[in-house]
C-alpha cells in the first residue's frame, strides 16, 4: 500500500465517524442552497455581460476575479459566516498557495481575495458548476498525467501574463483540517517560468457552536463523502468562522520547484498553525475507497478486483 493511502488511513483512524453527528436544519439548508447557487448563476451572467465591454485582454481578464470576490463576500453574508483577513493581500500576478480543508476553502479564499482558481476537471461534469468554471475560464487540472499538468501550468502562465493572480491548492487533496500534507510542486513551474511571486496563505476554519466538529462537519475529506450531501448538510449548520492569513511573497526566480515548494509550505505551516504531515494523500476519493476495500478484502480472505490506475506523473525538475 502506498504512502498516500497510508496517510489517509492514519487520518481516518484519528477521526472516526461520530456516532451522533450534530443535526442539520434541513429547512434552512434548502433556501440557503437556492440563494447560494442562484447568486452564483447571477454573478456569472453579470460577469459575462461586463466582460463584453472590456477592450483589451488585460481588462477582460481582470473582470472574472473581481466577480469571484463579490460572490465570495455575498456567500459569507448569506450564510452568516465570519471572515477575518490578516496580512497584506497578494499583489496582482501572484500565485497564491493556501492549505486545504475542502471545497469550503474556495468560498473563503474568494471572499478574502478574488483570483482565478485551479479547479478540478471533474467539476465540468456538474451542470451548474461546470457552466461557472467554463464561464470564468479557471485553469483546470486532474493531476492524472504529465501532459494534463503541463496544460494546467500553461493556463496558469496565461493568467499570470495578463497580470492576474491564480490560487492553487498544492496539497492536491483535502484533510480533516488539522494538518498540512506534502505539496505537489509541478504547478509551481508556472510561477518560476513567469518570475511570479508565490504568496503562502494559511486558512483556519473554526466553529461558532461547540457541538460542531471541523473534521466531521466542515472539512470535506473522507472517501465516503458525497459533495452534494455534504454541502447541503453544511448549509443547515450554525455559522463558521474563517481566518485567512497571507504571508510575505516568496520569490520564485532561480529556484527549483522542490526548493520553492518546501519554502512556501513551511510558511503555510507557520501561518495556519496546523501540524506537519509530510506525506502525500491520494486525491481520488473513488480510488481511495476501492483500494481500501481491496485491502480489507485481502485481510479477510475475500477476492476483490480493482482496476489498475497509474500514479500521477509530474514533469521532471
Amino acid at each position: 500500500m502506498n504512502d498516500g493511502l497510508n496517510a489517509l488511513e492514519a487520518a481516518l483512524a484519528e477521526h472516526p465517524e461520530p456516532e451522533n453527528p450534530m443535526p442539520s436544519a434541513r429547512w434552512l439548508a434548502a433556501p440557503r442552497g437556492v440563494l447560494l447557487l442562484g447568486g452564483a448563476w447571477a454573478v456569472t451572467r453579470a460577469m459575462q455581460f461586463r466582460r463584453l465591454f472590456s477592450r483589451t485582454p488585460e481588462a477582460k481578464a481582470a473582470v472574472a476575479p473581481r466577480f469571484v470576490h463579490w460572490w465570495g463576500r455575498y456567500a459569507f453574508r448569506l450564510l452568516g459566516w465570519r471572515l477575518r483577513v490578516e496580512g497584506p493581500r497578494p499583489a496582482p500576478g501572484s500565485v497564491v498557495a493556501p492549505n486545504h480543508f475542502g471545497y469550503i476553502d474556495l468560498i473563503g479564499m474568494a471572499a478574502a481575495n478574488g483570483s482565478f482558481f485551479v479547479a478540478q476537471r471533474m467539476m465540468l461534469e456538474m451542470k451548474l458548476f461546470g457552466m461557472i468554471v467554463r464561464a470564468f475560464d479557471h485553469p483546470l487540472t486532474s493531476r492524472n498525467t504529465g501532459r494534463e499538468i503541463l496544460e494546467t501550468a500553461a493556463k496558469m502562465r496565461e493568467k499570470l501574463a495578463l497580470g492576474q493572480s491564480v490560487t492553487v491548492f498544492l496539497e492536491g487533496t483535502s484533510n480533516p483540517g488539522d494538518r498540512v500534507w506534502e505539496f505537489h510542486n509541478a504547478l509551481l513551474q508556472a510561477a518560476i517560468d513567469m518570475g511570479a511571486p508565490v504568496v503562502p496563505a494559511g486558512i483556519v476554519w473554526s466553529a461558532t457552536d461547540s457541538r460542531m466538529s471541523i473534521a466531521d462537519d466542515v472539512a470535506y475529506w473522507r472517501p465516503e463523502h458525497d459533495l452534494g450531501k455534504h454541502m447541503y448538510r453544511l448549509l443547515g449548520l450554525p455559522p463558521v468562522e474563517c481566518v485567512v492569513r497571507f504571508g510575505e511573497p516568496v520569490p520564485s526566480a532561480g529556484k527549483s520547484r522542490k526548493a520553492l515548494a518546501a519554502e512556501v509550505r513551511a510558511e503555510v505551516l507557520r501561518l495556519s498553525g496546523l501540524r506537519d504531515a509530510p506525506l502525500r494523500a491520494l486525491a481520488d476519493r473513488k480510488r481511495v475507497a476501492a483500494q481500501t476495500a481491496s485491502a480489507e478484502a485481502c485481510t479477510t480472505g475475500a477476492t476483490a478486483i480493482v482496476p489498475p490506475r497509474p500514479a500521477p506523473k509530474e514533469p521532471p525538475e
